[in-house]
């Protein structure tokens, strides 16, 4: 199977966009790259404007669900980002692809992008002397492998970009940090001053180092423009009929399905061709959007989340400031966690917020969570540069959950549904539950359902039925990124038959057995919740003395019983059984049978014992 090849490329105002084309890696695993073709052949290729069905999942921050745990509001505190330049100017230390002033002021345009979404960049820079790379005909990304490996400067602390002169095509390079080591020498950006290309110079109004930043990222160009995923090719990014920009191909776009968040590109196209809805007519307003005005302005709050997404899951060496790290995420209480704190900058003093109402102020704290539940950890310094502070949401996760049998009465004969209830303090993506039945009464376990209940997105599978020991194991497992929340309430019911026959009980327990185990998941995570049983309970049906078999409204024992129970019993064809099985067991002795009836004739005709109580 190819990989996506997501080398995210920029052409500002070249009326081009891609097509996938096979190239092979310098490594020979294959990758989809992109092949120019014109404007006009995007246009007119019918079917790439929204989606009908969802594109794959490359990365957990592209489901929804997932994404949306992270973001940024006005309350938080500011994420610093390292940026190293390396400037190319020639042999002689002239021509420099930029000037100093120049990189200053697409820093300051960068960080004013960049500070409504609470990320702000600092950076050093230097110069690079080399002819050779001044002006560099770059026909792939792999053919730039040479000048990132000399020119790299500590990848593995900070995020590095060159700036230099690419020609053949004249695009800005920026990978998706899936495909490559984010501390190795593939994981930067090139940013080319070719004026075809990203026009990393003076001209300040597309707001390409945006653009590009957001590439690192994970963000993709918005769905009216390129479509980088081979995947997603004959395909579309958003349902315009939903208008819900979660409802389908999250990958290939994190707008709202409206041109407001894309572009003027195709301004005026007419009717869409999956949904036969009219395109409203916006301007461009996304920074990854592609088209001949170039990139500018917002991020939508989709792809606010997946920025800090990534950041969580690739980037945290490239944290300014100040960063933390755990030996240990995710365990029982009561949890003991080792914390780790690094600062680059000279720290006056720690603060640390473990989310429980415990704080420290010492660089490594130990601390001990005592209850159960998902914990945001902050920690800040105060340092002679300033106070810097990094938040990491829902960092922590201390299970203590339980799974029980909830106690049933029913009624002969009567199909039940037995509830099964969690108390999870963690949120649960699967679910093992065996289940066994103690006791000497049959029945029947016919299914699982999760209908009505806090998994009800679950799908349920029995995975063994030993009808003989009485064993049961079912496995609810939930849609990609749609957990079972933290919450306490029924997961699920197990349909049973249960038989006619007296009164009488089965101990129900969630329990292991054989190779079953008692496990929740969340995603990677796997442990055992505390379990606990109950009772299904079969209740009487008899009122007062035995012998109403006919089950008249009076609770008389006559004649009519009498025939009743001899027609059951000896009627060809068989009579009806008897509605209530202790009624008919006239002398209480478990079973129907001719005794029964010589009981009640001697009741009747020859002054015989009242037939027994049914207590």
């Amino acid at each position: 199977m190819k990989r996506t090849c997501n080398l995210l490329l920029f052409i500002a105002i070249s009326h081009v966009v891609s097509s996938p084309v096979s190239m092979t890696e310098t490594s020979g695993e294959p990758y989809q790259c992109m092949q120019e073709v014109t404007i006009s052949d995007y246009a007119n290729a019918n079917g790439l404007e929204i989606s009908q069905v969802a594109c794959p999942n490359g990365h957990f921050c592209d489901e929804p669900n997932i994404r949306d745990l992270y973001g940024y509001d006005s309350t938080n505190s500011i994420t610093y980002i390292k940026l190293f330049f390396t400037i190319v100017r020639e042999d002689d230390s002239t021509n420099p692809a930029i000037t100093p002033q120049i990189l200053d002021q697409q820093m300051q345009q960068l960080n004013d992008d960049f500070l409504p979404y609470g990320i702000q960049y600092e950076y050093n820079w230097r110069y690079y002397e080399s002819s050779y790379f001044r002006v560099f005909s770059a026909p792939s990304y792999f053919s730039c492998d040479s000048m990132r490996q000399v020119m790299y400067v500590s990848p593995e602390t900070q995020y590095n970009v060159i700036a230099t002169h690419l020609i053949n095509p004249g695009n800005s390079w920026t990978t998706n940090p899936t495909l490559f080591d984010p501390m190795g020498y593939r994981s930067g950006s090139i940013m080319s001053t070719n004026p075809l290309g990203a026009q990393f110079t003076g001209d300040l109004s597309r707001h390409v180092f945006s653009h590009e930043l957001g590439h690192v990222f994970g963000l993709i160009h918005t769905y009216w423009g390129y479509n980088e995923l081979a995947s997603c090719i004959n395909m579309c990014a958003e349902n315009l009929a939903t208008g819900s920009s979660d409802f389908a191909g999250d990958r290939c776009s994190d707008t709202p399905p409206e041109r407001w968040w894309s572009g003027e590109t195709f301004a005026g196209a007419g009717l869409d061709s999956c949904s036969g809805l009219a395109w409203p007519i916006y301007p461009n307003k996304n920074h990854m959007n592609i088209s001949i005005y170039g990139a500018n302005k917002l991020f939508s709050p989709q792809q606010v989340s997946r920025i800090y997404c990534y950041m969580e899951d690739y980037w945290q060496h490239i944290i300014a400031g100040v960063r933390m790290s755990a030996d240990t995420t995710f365990g029982k209480a009561p949890f003991t966690v080792n914390f780790s704190g690094w600062s680059d900058k000279n720290v006056n003093s720690w603060f640390w917020d473990f989310g429980d109402g415990d704080t420290s102020v010492v660089q490594n704290p130990q601390h001990q969570f005592d209850t159960p539940g998902v914990y945001t950890i902050e920690t800040n310094i105060n340092s002679n540069e300033g106070e810097y502070t990094q938040i990491k949401n829902s960092y922590i996760l201390v299970h203590d959950d339980t799974v029980k049998t909830i106690e049933l009465t029913s009624s002969p004969g009567d199909t039940v549904l037995l509830p099964i209830s969690m108390t999870n303090f963690i949120p649960v993506t699967k679910m093992t539950i065996p289940v066994t039945f103690t006791g000497i009464m049959a029945l029947t376990v016919l299914d699982v359902s999760t209908e009505g209940t806090r998994a009800e997105t679950s799908t349920s599978t029995i995975v063994n039925y030993d009808s003989f020991n009485k064993r049961y194991t079912f496995i609810l497992e939930t849609p990609f990124g749609e957990p079972v929340n933290p919450d306490t309430g029924i997961v699920a019911y197990m349909k049973i038959i249960v038989p006619s026959g007296p009164p009488d009980s089965l101990s129900v327990s969630v329990s292991p057995y054989s190779s079953y185990d008692v496990l929740n998941e969340y995603y990677d995570n796997v442990y055992t919740p505390v379990t606990s049983g109950s009772y299904l309970i079969r209740s009487g049906c008899c009122e007062n003395i035995r012998g109403n078999i006919d089950g008249d409204a009076l609770d008389q024992v006559d004649i009519s019983d009498l025939v009743y129970y001899v027609d059951y019993s000896f009627g060809s064809p068989q009579g009806p059984a008897p509605s209530c099985y202790e009624e008919a067991d006239v002398d209480n002795n478990g079973s129907l049978d001719i005794a029964d009836i010589v009981y009640l004739v001697s009741y009747m005709f020859s002054g015989g014992p009242v037939p027994m109580s049914c207590f």
